[in-house]
């Protein structure tokens, strides 16, 4: 017979590991989060108009996909963790891609003027 390993095998054991998955979204999306603010930081100033807007309507996209992993993140199931962390991923990296392009476009602006 097999020894039986109680912490491994008992619900405590389980919740503990759903709640430290759900910490580490939390944290992914708090970050996430941040970096959305960031965006809306710059849009005051990006000269261009029609670079502000396309701006504004991004973060506006965005909304929903925040919401999205709110309500996931509310709902857990141990099984869609990975799912969800590739999902965050994949924002961040667009998120981080339109950061780094607008702050370039900031200084090239601010170097014409």
């Amino acid at each position: 017979m097999e020894p039986c390993d109680v912490k491994r095998d008992s619900p405590v054991a389980e919740s503990e590991s759903k709640y430290e998955m759900q910490q580490i979204l939390r944290v992914k999306l708090d970050d996430f989060k941040r970096q959305v603010k960031m965006l809306e930081r710059m849009i005051p100033k990006i000269v261009d108009s029609e670079r502000k807007n396309a701006l504004q309507l991004y973060l506006d996209g965005m909304k929903p996909s925040v919401e999205s992993i709110e309500v996931v993140l509310g709902k857990f199931k141990e099984k869609d963790f990975s799912k969800i962390v590739e999902s965050m991923k994949d924002l961040k990296s667009a998120v981080l891609d339109r950061l780094s392009f607008e702050k370039k476009m900031i200084l090239q602006d601010k170097r014409k003027n």
